[in-house]
């Protein structure tokens, strides 16, 4: 018999899952920064953050994808376009070096309110039910 993930996570399960990805991430990105196969293992990890957000988000009532697409944009995509941008600009290491530390400041923040709220917010014993109804 094939055992399937849940689709939905409890605040207690969330928690479980989110206070070890986010300490591991900061450990990675602390320790080894933007060097070498650890940032395959981070990315792992990125990726798994977004997927716990999905599945509390579906246990809150929430639409499933805005957690998950919250993280991978702020995380990946507005990074990755900062240093496109550094770099078609011929920006030196200076000012790439004060929007690291403005953008990655207001990231941080944006993400840690992200995880309170999903963290904190109670489930709904009915939440994708009217999605269920609608399918069925």
């Amino acid at each position: 018999m094939e055992k399937k993930p849940p689709k939905r996570m409890t605040r207690g399960t969330f928690w479980a899952w989110v206070i070890p990805i986010v300490l591991a991430h900061t450990v990675l990105a602390m320790t080894f920064g933007l060097s070498g196969l650890w940032n395959v293992l981070d990315l792992a990890l990125i990726f798994l953050l977004a997927t716990a957000f999905a599945r509390r988000f579906r246990d809150i009532g929430w639409p499933a994808w805005t957690g998950p697409t919250f993280v991978i944009v702020t995380i990946l995509v507005i990074p990755f376009c900062m240093f496109a941008y550094a770099l078609a600009s011929h920006a030196t290491i200076e000012e790439t070096s004060w929007w690291v530390t403005v953008i990655g400041g207001v990231i941080i923040l944006l993400n840690l309110v992200l995880i309170i709220v999903a963290g904190c917010v109670p489930g709904r014993p009915d939440a994708g039910a009217e999605i269920r109804a609608e399918f069925s």
